[in-house]
């Protein structure tokens, strides 16, 4: 094997070693705060009972107005706090006849277009909050969830 062959093999491979480092390291250190797991928790329970008094369309208007505080790059804990509530809520809803029209399916490479769309549509900025995974699970619930 060639040198240039073996240097490229081994920066490679430290770099993918890296990354696998980085994400045992995000993963442990997620699992371990004991605050956000119960936020996570209480989230999923408020989410549920809130969707027992209204329909998807009223899980994604709440879910919005949660998230209108919550900037998408600056915590991701809270951010998944947020989704809790909208996927739980989702599930316990009323349905909504026309709830997933036009929304892409799990193989559409045009999906953050879309979502960036109903950001704007929501007039909400896709940067400054945390719309974008809010449509997330609007889109999540459409492929695997829909009653």
């Amino acid at each position: 094997m060639k040198t240039a062959t073996k240097i490229i093999l081994s920066v490679g491979g430290a770099f993918v070693f890296l990354i696998f480092l980085a994400i045992a390291a995000f993963v442990i250190w997620v699992d371990s705060d004991e605050e956000y797991k119960k936020d996570f928790k209480a989230a999923q329970i408020e989410g549920r009972e809130f969707g027992l008094k209204t329909d998807n369309n009223g899980c994604i208007k709440e879910g919005l107005s949660q998230a209108k505080n919550t900037p998408p790059f600056t915590d991701i804990n809270k951010r998944a706090v947020k989704r809790a509530f909208v996927e739980e809520c989702l599930k316990a809803s009323r349905p909504v006849n026309d709830f997933c029209e036009g929304v892409p399916s799990a193989l559409d490479v045009n999906e953050m277009e879309w979502r960036k769309a109903q950001c704007r549509k929501a007039a909400m900025d896709e940067i400054e909050s945390g719309c974008l995974s809010i449509f997330d699970k609007k889109r999540e619930y459409c492929i695997f969830d829909k009653k």
